[in-house]
């Protein structure tokens, strides 16, 4: 496969660069966007809501794009429900969602993390050892919590 043209390289970025605020804000605008035909490998790291809208995003905006997202987690928490969670109004139980029914039909799931990524060979380095070359990278990997880190927490 060859790499895409310069101006759908430029048109790819012009939509990625907006796909989290646009996902999260939309106007209804219709997006006439000239990068649609794009081949590109895009790898999206991180399957929480940010990973999830940016995939959804381009998805939509670039058909023929081979869009990955690497998350290790097979389950998610569905964060907007935490306040009510922490009011009682909703069961602890139910901000979880299985990953795999959160994936946008047309995004390939890698249920492994990145460990690494080899920026000017354009591959990221999976835990488990493979290797994933993309064409453009999107890092939306979240928030660790590493509680034992703070003295005295634990």
């Amino acid at each position: 496969m060859s790499a895409p043209a310069s101006s759908s390289r430029r048109a790819f970025l012009r939509t990625a660069s907006a796909a989290g605020a646009l996902s999260l804000a939309s106007t209804g605008c219709r997006n006439d966007n000239p990068g649609r035909d794009t081949l590109a490998k895009i790898l999206v790291v991180g399957g929480g809501a940010a990973g999830l809208a940016v995939a959804a995003k381009l998805r939509r905006d670039l058909p023929r794009a081979t869009i990955m997202l690497a998350e290790p987690s097979a389950r998610h928490a569905c964060q907007p429900l935490l306040p009510l969670v922490a009011l009682g109004l909703v069961p602890a139980g139910r901000i979880w969602r299985d990953t795999a029914g959160l994936v946008p039909a047309g995004v390939q799931w890698i249920p492994d993390a990145v460990s690494r990524v080899d920026v000017p060979r354009n591959e990221a380095v999976l835990a488990k050892g493979p290797r994933i070359r993309y064409d453009f990278l999107v890092l939306a990997p979240g928030v660790q919590r590493n509680w034992d880190a703070l003295p005295g927490i634990s």
